[in-house]
């Protein structure tokens, strides 16, 4: 059974005040305090580190250095955004998979969000400990079965 709470984020864009706290992984969080969440890009290309967390251990090593430093949530994603080559889906479980394994088993209280718009790749890493999907693709990620909201 997936981790992800995909109906929980929907609902709170629509009224954060009106249902209280959210709840994901073993994390709660008030409405009335931001959480902060920091962003690891295994891209080689990436425009927001340029490639600095492509590699394995310097992707671990950015996780731990934001958990310390305070993040409530760390973002994985795998392919780069807006620009760059083409990654398949086995390409793209190959860079983020791993990291969100060994961000679960690193951070058991953390919360894990993955940034892809494929269905595979967010079921995949769902069953590997991700708490909810960044879908850049504004909710429309491609290759649910059924909604969304049901799927996750």
């Amino acid at each position: 059974m997936p981790r992800c709470n995909a109906g929980a984020v929907l609902e709170a864009a629509r009224d954060p005040i009106a249902i209280g706290p959210l709840r994901f992984g073993q994390r709660t969080f008030d409405h009335r305090r931001p959480a902060v969440m920091a962003i690891v890009n295994r891209t080689p290309d990436s425009f927001y580190d340029r490639g600095a967390t492509y590699g394995p251990d310097a992707a671990v090593a950015r996780v731990d250095a934001a958990v310390a430093d305070g993040a409530d949530i760390v973002d994985i994603g795998g392919v780069p955004a807006g620009h760059g080559a083409d990654v398949d889906i086995s390409e793209e479980l190959r860079r983020t998979q791993p990291l969100v394994s060994a961000t679960r088993e690193r951070h058991p209280a953390l919360v894990i969000s993955v940034d892809t718009w494929r269905a595979e790749v967010a079921e995949a890493l769902c069953a590997e400990g991700a708490d909810l999907i960044n879908d850049p693709g504004r909710g429309l990620i491609r290759g649910w079965r059924g909604s969304p909201l049901r799927t996750a």
